[in-house]
């Protein structure tokens, strides 16, 4: 029963750690991340290095017809299987690169 409590706690202290928000203050001389770079760590897993993948149940984003507000909404939001991603960008910049970039991956 003791590695029961254990096991229970450590995922507890996994998912606190994990649920941190990630923005932290950004100094002046910051340079934003490329939005091709932000979408190789945190997107190709699951859409695809040129956004057909599917994997777990993900849309094929060569195939979006969704504006820039609808865009910023499900990554700040999620949807579906898709969690919220907004703690990946230090700056509205950042976020505004990955969808330029995800704009640039449609036929």
């Amino acid at each position: 029963m003791g590695l029961r409590y254990f096991c229970t706690g450590l995922l507890l202290v996994f998912l606190i750690v994990s649920c941190e928000s990630g923005n932290e203050e950004v100094s002046d001389s910051y340079v934003s991340r490329s939005g091709k770079e932000l979408y190789m760590k945190h997107c190709v897993v699951c859409h695809g290095i040129d956004g057909r993948l599917g994997a777990s149940g993900s849309k094929d984003l060569s195939r979006s017809k969704l504006d820039s507000s609808a865009m910023i909404h499900i990554i700040k939001n999620g949807i579906n299987g898709m969690p919220r991603q907004g703690r990946y960008f230090k700056t509205e910049q950042e976020l505004a690169n990955t969808i330029e970039f995800v704009k640039s991956l449609r036929n």
